[in-house]
């Protein structure tokens, strides 16, 4: 029973050291969510040039992101400038209409100046509301574009953890052996998921946005056409000659 306990007691102590080592890497697992910089100095070069390019792929990845966010910032700034201009759109119409209300006893032509008025300020109106309408999309759109810049700047850097994780990966060191590569890889294919549902967002802004643009442009020609008939119709069209009794033109 002695002996026993004694070879129980002798395995024990020889397998300490593994389980201790073990357990070190275990540690070293769990706490590396990025490669020390340190391990680096011991990789080869051909290794880092694959660091050195995620690095710079990352830096591009940051400007982008400050750029986006720079768009934005414009587009916030031009929104108090733009509802400015919609509240003086609407201004005009109030004053114009006073006027027309004023008009009514008056001269036809006075009238018919003031109801002119009228019109081209509720143009005003018009356009002043689109542009405003069109400018929060195009906040949204640039949020959008801000989504997606900074999930591609997570990706860019978990990248760059997956190169430093292969170019140290290999190295007889105790803190090398303890780098986990399939976590970087597992936590890149994250990072693209994130990317790809970023993207679908975006373009889905976007097309918003382009679509209220060009039901912009659509309402301006109507506009435009509709003022043209208007004045056909009013006999306000100049035309460069008359029509003489004959139906022929006549330059006098």
């Amino acid at each position: 029973m002695q002996s026993t306990k004694k070879n129980t007691l002798a395995i024990s102590l020889l397998l300490l050291p593994a389980f201790a080592c073990s357990s070190v890497q275990e540690r070293w697992r769990s706490r590396y969510t990025e490669v020390p910089d340190g391990l680096l100095q011991y990789a080869d070069e051909e290794r880092m040039s694959s660091v050195d390019d995620a690095r710079q792929d990352r830096d591009r990845m940051r400007d982008n992101v400050a750029s986006a966010r720079q768009a934005k910032d414009d587009a916030e700034q031009s929104r108090a400038v733009l509802r400015g201009e919609l509240d003086v759109a609407n201004e005009r119409v109030r004053v114009a209409k006073l006027r027309v209300t004023s008009q009514r006893d008056g001269k036809q032509a006075a009238f018919d100046d003031a109801r002119a008025d009228v019109d081209a300020a509720e143009a005003e109106v018009v356009e002043a509301r689109r542009a405003v309408e069109l400018n929060e999309l195009r906040i949204e759109m640039y949020e959008a574009d801000i989504d997606v810049a900074e999930a591609r700047q997570r990706l860019a850097e978990e990248r760059v953890e997956l190169a430093k994780a292969h170019a140290v990966a290999e190295l007889d060191r105790p803190e090398a052996k303890a780098i986990d590569v399939s976590t970087f890889e597992t936590r890149v294919r994250e990072r693209e998921k994130e990317v790809a549902l970023s993207e679908v967002e975006h373009t889905a802004a976007k097309r918003e946005y382009d679509l209220a643009t060009e039901r912009g442009a659509d309402e301006q020609i109507d506009g435009q056409n509709d003022s043209m008939n208007s004045d056909l119709e009013s006999g306000g069209f100049s035309s460069s000659f008359d029509l003489g009794r004959g139906g022929l033109p006549s330059l006098l």
